[in-house]
């Protein structure tokens, strides 16, 4: 886990096997603010890794610029969808979050985020379609604000697809239930307390699919 300024942060990232097609990164900026990024890119395997990695080095190139939200994703977009098959896309939340607790999302085909507050949590639905489909792609955000203690909880389907030895999925209900139970922890216990439990549920079998995870809570004066 890291603080940075007003934000605690931690992830934790499990592929599946020697290689992954999911990728979830920060970056602090000079005002304290952060911009971050969860995603996960379509097939498996290696060519899954490789497109990913070229997500992350858009990413780590275009972030620091400090460009308005709509416009990182839209160039994202444009460059991922320019060295892709039509048939590839990758599904991606990528936001700011302010010193004063004040977040922008946009969520381009992934699950909702989570926020986890005092009187249980909410739901941030997509935004919009996921990068790579379209080059011409017109992305759209929402903002949020979070006060003191309230957790923005992010996740891939690695997650709640994952199945028990009865064919039985996570899902997003019992993620939620386990989320809102572990609210007040710090965001790192938060990802240990959800993947024990995740673990528990797939138990004897290790999930099938890549994971990863992030946590930023608001936290400032700590």
């Amino acid at each position: 886990m890291q603080t940075c300024g007003s934000w605690s942060v931690a992830y934790t990232y499990l592929p599946a096997g020697p290689v992954s097609g999911d990728y979830c990164d920060y970056l602090v900026q000079d005002d304290g603010s952060l911009v971050f990024v969860i995603g996960d890119v379509s097939g498996k395997g290696i060519a899954a890794s490789l497109l990913m990695s070229n997500l992350q080095a858009m990413f780590r190139a275009l972030a620091p610029r400090r460009l308005p939200l709509l416009d990182l994703m839209s160039r994202i977009s444009h460059l991922f969808c320019n060295v892709t098959l039509p048939t590839h896309f990758a599904t991606l939340i990528c936001g700011y979050a302010r010193p004063t607790g004040e977040m922008e999302l946009c969520n381009a085909g992934h699950l909702p985020a989570m926020v986890f507050h005092g009187r249980g949590f909410g739901l941030l639905p997509s935004t919009g379609l996921p990068v790579g489909m379209f080059c011409d792609a017109i992305f759209h955000s929402q903002p949020i604000r979070l006060h003191p203690g309230d957790t923005l909880f992010l996740y891939t389907d690695g997650v709640t697809e994952a199945l028990n030895s009865d064919g039985q999925e996570y899902g997003a209900e019992r993620l939620a239930d386990d989320g809102a139970r572990w609210k007040s922890s710090a965001p790192d216990h938060l990802i240990r307390s959800c993947i024990a439990s995740l673990h528990r549920h797939t138990a004897p079998a290790r999930p099938a699919d890549d994971i990863a995870i992030m946590a930023i809570r608001y936290a400032p004066g700590v």
